[in-house]
């Protein structure tokens, strides 16, 4: 039976805790058999360049190992040093974007204080695939270091490596909606995992994972739009409330076209065709008034129907905590 990983508890378990510097080995220099440059460090070693560390406004260098990183590295040996040439990205990294300005920020960071956390990596023959932190072994290429502390570990599946950077980057800096999305997919996929088990992996609730992987189901330029924020995730949530792709892409256009907010967007999706010559049957304004009222009422969007003296009342949510507003509200 495959070995449970218990990632949903976050990245908390990768990495030991102790109460002092014990962790870190006493100084001492060795090459791996199967080259690579590595040196293991003493608690007072250099790379703790500040005598006093202190907080710096990019807390990716500064703050506790992420939780993910103590998961992966609890059985591992201690801190080593590791040439940034002999690093290489992980595989399975779901960021795509990195942003320039926190990079820049972080490698003056690096520059001032040193690598504080060391970098989690997995052994790839003579090289070293990182697990977890790549924004720091980006910032100290640009920082100039020629060696980094990271945790080794020997050995790791696609599965676990495809979790813990997918959750170090949620804990650390937002992934974006569609990398994130997208990852989600990727263990749906490649690992066959219900939405369920991929929401225990993660932390996160069910609901959340799938309305994150429904953003895929967009039309490809409104994805574009949302990853470079010409749209936000209301625009892409009142997207996904129609009914097929052409009139999501009509309705995108439209928003786009005409700068509509999210209130407005749901108020066009009544008027999206993609058939203009089809005669539409007129709402009455009635019903109009009260879906609005009942939409400012509840925060959320509301249909009504009505044939004769019977009719229905749809509420529609789009995340569990916004059922829970919603319960809140209709005080149930």
């Amino acid at each position: 039976m495959a070995r449970s990983y218990g990632l949903g508890r976050g990245l908390s378990s990768l990495i030991p805790q102790k109460s002092d510097d014990s962790s870190v080995s006493s100084v001492s220099r060795r090459t791996p058999s199967r080259g690579g440059q590595v040196e293991t460090v003493g608690e007072k070693a250099n790379y703790f360049s500040a005598q006093s560390v202190r907080r710096s406004k990019v807390d990716d260098a500064l703050i506790p190992f992420s939780s993910g990183e103590k998961k992966a590295f609890s059985k591992e040996g201690s801190v080593q040093m590791v040439a940034v040439k002999d690093i290489i990205p992980n595989t399975q990294q779901p960021r795509t974007h990195f942003d320039e300005a926190r990079l820049e920020e972080l490698s003056l960071s690096i520059k001032q204080h040193g690598v504080i956390q060391p970098l989690a990596v997995v052994a790839r023959g003579d090289r070293f695939e990182l697990i977890a932190g790549e924004r720091r072994w980006r910032a100290s290429q640009r920082a100039g270091l020629t060696m980094v502390p990271v945790f080794v570990r020997e050995r790791m599946d696609e599965r676990v490596k495809l979790e813990v950077a997918l959750i170090e980057n949620i804990q650390r800096h937002d992934l974006g909606l569609l990398e994130e999305a997208r990852a989600y997919r990727k263990l749906s996929d490649d690992f066959s995992l219900t939405q369920e088990e991929i929401a225990k992996s993660v932390g996160k609730s069910r609901s959340v994972v799938a309305n994150r992987m429904r953003l895929l189901d967009l039309p490809v330029e409104a994805q574009r739009a949302l990853e470079d924020g010409e749209i936000t995730e209301g625009h892409a949530k009142v997207i996904l409330g129609v009914e097929n792709l052409e009139k999501r892409r009509a309705l995108f256009e439209l928003i786009v076209k005409e700068k509509l907010t999210v209130r407005q967007a749901e108020e066009k999706t009544q008027e999206i065709s993609v058939r203009p010559h089809t005669r539409r049957s007129v709402k009455d304004p009635d019903i109009v008034a009260l879906e609005s009222r009942l939409r400012d009422a509840l925060g959320t969007k509301v249909r009504v129907t009505s044939s004769g003296d019977r009719g229905k009342v749809l509420i529609e949510y789009f995340s569990s905590e916004e059922l829970q507003t919603l319960l809140d509200r209709l005080k149930v």
